[in-house]
């Protein structure tokens, strides 16, 4: 008898240190709109932290006004427990204090943990949102800028030029990235495509990285923008001191050849899954597929291509959607084999 007590004793206890152990449950009271309950109180159910590397305090400050609470305090109960229940952005202490948390190399991460804080009985609701400053500070800069240079009323066009006003309007030097080159004060041609391209998707303007060699830089990059249906190079990679020279340049459709004949030169529609390349245009014959004339088009699964087209440009249907064309026994020079 003794020994089936000691058994059934063993496993209620077991019971007990499981149950201690669960989270809260979905049936117990969690206190989400307050900050006190039956004489128990925090300072807070919702924190906003910013933090900022060691390596940008050269370039920032946080501003007085954003330095907040980093420590969730409880009045009237004398060991809470604090649970992270969602999200990787936060470290806590079991004391309340909390600060980012920090991933392989020291990474940390930007975004909103959810705190359940247990005070026996009652349990409170805290969210903590964790910004990396320098993050923070180069998307206010952007969505200032475009508050107060670029309206609703601006055609497409005239938006894409006011992006590369604010590229021109930092110096040129070795940053690669918007981020780089706003935090930094200057940056090279891919920060400045990164900053178009970041500027496009913000205004819901189609825009990708453009990779654009020539003889100065080998790895050049710019912009490929669609306006109004056409395919814009928006260029503000050069080098100098601010303000610098930016250029956005029409790809034209079609373009005439010293011969007479057509090049398809830029396909504008980067939806579409069939394309039917005519064999003329305006009276004329289309002998040639131009370079990267279909680059881009990621959606693209069919291309016809008639019997007119002697010669395919290089890169004709790079980062296309395209695995496998059909090509007429006209073709002389054929630039694409084995690039799609």
């Amino acid at each position: 008898m003794k020994k089936i007590l000691s058994f059934l004793t063993s496993i209620i206890m077991a019971w007990i240190v499981i149950i201690s152990a669960m989270p809260v449950s979905a049936s117990q009271a969690v206190v989400k709109d307050s900050l006190s309950k039956n004489g128990i109180s925090i300072n807070a159910n919702h924190f906003t932290y910013y933090y900022l590397k060691d390596n940008y305090t050269k370039y920032l400050t946080i501003p007085k006004e954003l330095v907040g609470d980093n420590q969730i305090k409880v009045t009237g109960y004398k060991f809470p427990e604090f649970r992270i229940m969602s999200g990787d952005s936060l470290c806590l202490d079991s004391y309340g204090n909390f600060k980012p948390a920090e991933y392989s190399f020291g990474e940390t991460r930007s975004g909103t943990s959810i705190v359940d804080v247990v005070c026996g009985d009652v349990t409170f609701e805290v969210t903590v949102d964790v910004i990396d400053y320098a993050d923070y500070y180069i998307e206010q800069t952007v969505d200032n800028y475009i508050k107060n240079n670029i309206t609703n009323t601006m055609t497409d066009y005239e938006k894409v030029e006011a992006a590369c006003k604010f590229v021109a309007s930092y110096d040129y030097g070795s940053n690669a990235s918007m981020f780089g080159m706003i935090l930094c004060g200057y940056g090279d041609c891919w920060a400045a495509t990164d900053t178009i391209c970041y500027f496009c998707e913000k205004l819901g303007i189609p825009a990708v990285a453009h990779h654009d060699p020539n003889p100065e830089s080998p790895t050049h990059y710019n912009a490929l923008v669609q306006i109004d249906g056409m395919n814009y190079i928006a260029e503000a990679g050069y080098v100098g001191s601010a303000p610098r020279y930016y250029d956005i340049t029409k790809r034209e459709l079609y373009e005439e050849l010293s011969d007479g004949t057509i090049c398809l030169n830029s396909y504008p529609d980067w939806n579409a899954e069939k394309v039917d390349i005519p064999a003329t245009y305006n009276g004329k014959t289309v002998s040639k597929i131009g370079d990267e004339a279909f680059a881009y088009c990621k959606k693209l699964k069919q291309v016809t291509i008639p019997n007119t087209i002697n010669e395919i440009g290089k890169k004709a249907f790079a980062y296309s959607g395209l695995t496998s064309v059909e090509i007429p026994d006209s073709v002389k020079k054929n630039w694409i084999t084995g690039i799609f």
